[in-house]
């Protein structure tokens, strides 16, 4: 489960409730993780007893965090979300940079690739892959800042993952 999604400079927790990590989808029912044991940079997360596993390669790194899914053991697993984030921050909900915020703090999730998919419903963060396009290899990047900050922090990302970074 999440349990915390945290400004680092003053410890206020952005996340609304705690909710399942991952979610995957097989057979056309959505499960959502039940259990994450770290090594290193690796997660292996579990969902329920559905017997499916994902290996997942997290960094983290000064002003943001990457998720990159390494593995789903089950070929029948259609979907999956590497991040599920439903949040306190619902001043402003962006709907074409998936990010919430409000006057001192934002929290937006930037897919890595072309593979990966970020939408926002109300105010939860998600990012996504489907089978029909790829899993394995799909990546996010989950960054929070304080507001005024968080376009600098996406700007370095995109340049840091070779993403398209248009200048205004």
């Amino acid at each position: 489960l999440n349990h915390s999604l945290r400004n680092r400079q003053t410890g206020e927790n952005y996340l609304a409730s705690q909710s399942p990590f991952m979610l995957v989808e097989k057979n056309s029912q959505r499960i959502g993780s039940t259990a994450v044991a770290r090594d290193g940079e690796t997660l292996h997360v579990k969902f329920g007893d559905s017997g499916v596993e994902a290996t997942v390669r997290v960094r983290a790194l000064p002003q943001y965090l990457t998720l990159e899914l390494i593995a789903v053991n089950d070929r029948t697993v259609s979907f999956v979300e590497l991040a599920n984030l439903p949040l306190t921050l619902t001043k402003y909900v962006g709907h074409s940079l998936a990010a919430c915020r409000d006057d001192t703090y934002a929290v937006a999730v930037l897919p890595l690739n072309l593979e990966t998919h970020s939408r926002i419903e109300k105010a939860v963060l998600v990012a996504e892959a489907d089978r029909r396009v790829r899993l394995e290899g799909t990546a996010v990047a989950i960054v929070g800042s304080p507001a005024d900050d968080l376009l600098d922090r996406i700007e370095k990302i995109e340049l840091a993952h070779g993403l398209p970074h248009p200048m205004l």
